[in-house]
């Protein structure tokens, strides 16, 4: 079978977009076709079409077919493909969310949900020491570290010299997150006040170009930190900045948070997926 794809980039996190037609797959059909459809994407995303009110529902994948989760940097690749050259705001509904997308000059504008749960700082036990971690649940569940802590693991090192895929690992699969795992990232403030972040994604397996939720995530925790104050500009492995902001006074009378970074389409392209007969 062959379905027709747009393939989008959040930020420099790559994403698979499907379209939703006349044949309706159930849930269980996506989450198998995911590993096919995001050979060399982070995540697949499902457009459903437009409901009465305009609102357009959005379903989410990463590549090993885990779903549910909210994704940032998805949800805004998804509206700028819903927007395509009008570039009017849209109202997407995104794993339990309505999410109001706005075009900016940095590209787009998400209005989310507060955080399900606020950054609480935790201690794990690894191999090499006790290890502080700040978690989060902001649609999706995060771990986030400032670099400081890791002093206790024995490093002293700059951020781009930390083993993320170890270190992603280790924490990703730690009893205090299981079953279900968490997004790992680790992140250091410059001088100019801006954040600079690498995370390891659950799902993925694997320390990706940028990550939305993790970026919400480690904003919040560097306001608690670290002092800083938003419009907060988190800057990630692909350097393509993600400026977190909230309204309200966080955390009791948070009313919404923001994200806002770029969002491009890279292309379209058939790709060739197999099903078993019974799926069809």
């Amino acid at each position: 079978m062959q379905l027709s794809v747009v393939y989008v980039s959040g930020a420099g996190n790559t994403f698979t977009l499907v379209r939703e037609g006349r044949r309706r797959f159930p849930l269980s059909v996506w989450r198998r076709l995911a590993p096919q459809l995001c050979r060399w994407t982070d995540g697949l995303l499902l457009l459903g079409k437009p409901g009465g009110e305009g609102k357009v529902p959005v379903q989410y994948f990463n590549p090993d077919g885990s779903t549910g989760m909210l994704c940032g940097n998805g949800a805004r690749c998804a509206a700028a493909v819903v927007m395509g050259e009008r570039r009017q705001p849209v109202i997407l509904l995104f794993a339990g969310q309505e999410i109001e997308a706005v075009p900016t000059e940095q590209g787009i504008r998400l209005r989310l949900y507060p955080p399900r749960l606020f950054p609480q700082q935790r201690s794990l036990s690894l191999a090499e020491g006790q290890l502080y971690i700040w978690f989060a649940d902001v649609g999706s569940p995060q771990a986030v570290i400032p670099i400081q802590e890791l002093a206790a693991l024995g490093f002293h090192g700059s951020l781009g010299q930390v083993e993320m895929e170890r270190l992603g690992k280790q924490v990703r699969y730690h009893p205090e997150f299981a079953p279900a795992g968490v997004n790992v990232s680790v992140y250091s403030v410059a001088e100019d006040g801006r954040v600079w972040v690498r995370t390891y994604e659950r799902g993925v397996e694997r320390e990706t170009q940028a990550c939305g939720t993790a970026a919400i995530a480690v904003a919040l925790t560097a306001w608690i930190r670290d002092r800083l104050s938003p419009p907060i500009p988190i800057v990630p492995l692909s350097r393509s900045t993600l400026t977190v902001a909230w309204e309200g006074k966080p955390p009791d009378q948070l009313r919404a948070i923001f994200l806002e970074g770029g969002a491009e389409i890279l292309g379209t392209d058939t790709v060739e997926v197999s099903l078993e007969d019974d799926e069809w």
